[in-house]
């Protein structure tokens, strides 16, 4: 039996700019995931997790549940859509068996397997699925008595992301969960480890878990990519400076101790960052909801309901003109 680990991720900054060829920062965390991979002489495939099974499959059936991922995909970049393919992977067991399937593909392994899982990551939004898609992968090619680098698994990684996070991923998450540390990351770039701009541990940072989501992480991005360009382009531009901010911020050094900085100041302009990005992100969140509400207007029997952008305060003064004027269309039609 072969072990792997990889740790989880987080994204300090530029979470779904990055996926827009913006620069992003990202690290690895404490919280590991953890998967051993054991040969069989069948063609039997078991997934174990947390001491019991999981999921059962065979290696057929492995290879035919990734050529329906792979259809669902090719037609998703026809439309720009990968919402079908998001839906079937959503469910943690079809997503495992996808990973399972395309590791086997690129290792071009044909016999079963036993599989044990322990993921002390949280799904929800930590880099559970990215660590799974770096530690399948290298847990399998070892137990077969192959030797990959870093760079083949995580290509290998990256490969499995494009299904699991609908069409078109960064490549930050996986690339975090493979070699760790500190990251900046550009899509389609070199990774920069900012070993030498950060040479400290990041302390002083919670993160609080909130619950699993919703929404998958394919879905979430599929809502910003179905943002009309003008709303959602302005705000990627915005995260993008904010992330360069970010990484001179880091670059003081902890609590700004490696230059004559008061520990205030850093702490302010940290904090001044942060807030920042929330109210960016929340943006983003506002323009799908307006989107979303103007598409339900122009259905029959839909109530275009303004009242949640009015009292949450949502709404920009444009937004509110343009959801005021779809209502009056409505009502003298």
């Amino acid at each position: 039996m072969t072990k792997a680990s990889a740790p989880g991720k987080v994204h300090l900054i530029g979470e779904h700019s990055v996926v827009y060829g913006k620069p992003a920062i990202l690290a690895a965390i404490g919280k590991r995931c953890h998967v051993e991979v054991k040969k069989r002489k069948d063609d039997n495939i078991t997934v174990k997790r947390d001491g019991h099974y999981h999921l059962e499959f065979t290696v057929t059936e492995a290879m035919k549940f990734l050529d329906e991922c792979s259809r669902l995909w090719i037609d998703g970049k026809e439309k720009n859509d990968w919402s079908e393919l998001n839906t079937l992977l959503k469910p943690v067991p079809n997503g495992q068996k996808l990973i399972v399937a395309r590791a086997m593909e690129a290792l071009r392994v044909k016999n079963g397997m036993d599989i044990e899982v322990d993921n002390q990551i949280p799904g929800s939004g930590l880099g559970s699925s990215a660590a799974l898609a770096v530690t399948f992968p290298a847990a399998m090619a070892a137990a077969h008595g192959m030797e990959l680098d870093r760079e083949k698994i995580n290509e290998i990684a990256f490969s499995i992301e494009k299904y699991l996070h609908g069409g078109t991923p960064s490549g930050g998450d996986n690339t975090t969960c493979c070699y760790g540390g500190i990251i900046w990351f550009q899509k389609d770039m070199e990774p920069w480890m900012l070993e030498k701009e950060v040479p400290y541990k990041l302390e002083g940072f919670v993160l609080v878990h909130t619950g699993k989501p919703e929404k998958s992480t394919g879905e979430l991005v599929q809502q910003v990519r179905d943002l009309e360009p003008r709303y959602r382009e302005q705000r990627i531009n915005d995260l993008g400076k904010l992330t360069n901010l970010l990484l001179d911020v880091l670059k003081l050094g902890p609590r700004g101790a490696a230059v004559d900085l008061a520990e205030e100041r850093q702490l302010a302009a940290l904090a001044s960052l942060v807030e920042a990005e929330r109210k960016n992100a929340a943006s983003i969140a506002e323009a799908y909801l307006v989107e979303r509400t103007l598409r339900a207007m122009q259905v029959p029997d839909v109530p275009g309901d303004l009242t949640l952008f009015y009292d949450a305060g949502l709404a920009s003064e444009a937004d509110r003109a343009r959801l005021e004027q779809a209502r009056k269309e409505r009502v003298a039609e």
